[in-house]
């Protein structure tokens, strides 16, 4: 699997448009992030995950590598056989102004910069076969700028 589109680019802090403008202040854009990872099922049967989970590394605040929590694909996970198919996977969510990692042991602050993101993908086939992918990119951390001009 590949992960990918959309932007490479992830903001971890939500800013004020015009906040220069008591009157017209207006929070910028802001929404959990979701990762999109492509599969392509070469087997000759169905393959369903059932579980996506994502490893940023070096990409807590303290310095750290930390899992998110195994959660269930966004509109489900099922590939047919010798398709290909795009599955979504939840990834951060916001909490205020800020954006978090749900973690086993709670919640992760990123800090900013490069990170390798690694997701993990668990499923089985049709007939009980049990499959473990892992896809990695390079995405931006970072307070971007998502106010229109």
């Amino acid at each position: 699997g590949t992960i990918g589109s959309g932007t490479a680019q992830v903001d971890l802090v939500q800013d004020q448009c015009n906040a220069d403008s008591a009157d017209s202040a207006t929070p910028e854009p802001f929404s959990d992030a979701i990762v999109a990872v492509h599969i392509a099922n070469g087997s000759n049967e169905r393959i369903i995950f059932n579980k996506i989970a994502f490893t940023v590394v070096k990409g807590g605040s303290d310095g750290g590598t930390f899992t998110t929590k195994r959660l269930a694909p966004i509109g489900g996970g099922e590939v047919a056989a010798g398709e290909s198919k795009t599955i979504y996977g939840f990834f951060l969510k916001t909490n205020g102004t800020v954006k978090l990692a749900s973690t086993k042991k709670g919640t992760a602050a990123l800090s900013t910069g490069f990170k390798t993101v690694r997701a993990i993908l668990n499923g089985k086939s049709a007939s009980g076969k049990r499959y473990r992918l892992r896809a990695s990119t390079t995405l931006s951390f970072s307070n971007y700028d998502r106010c229109s001009s």
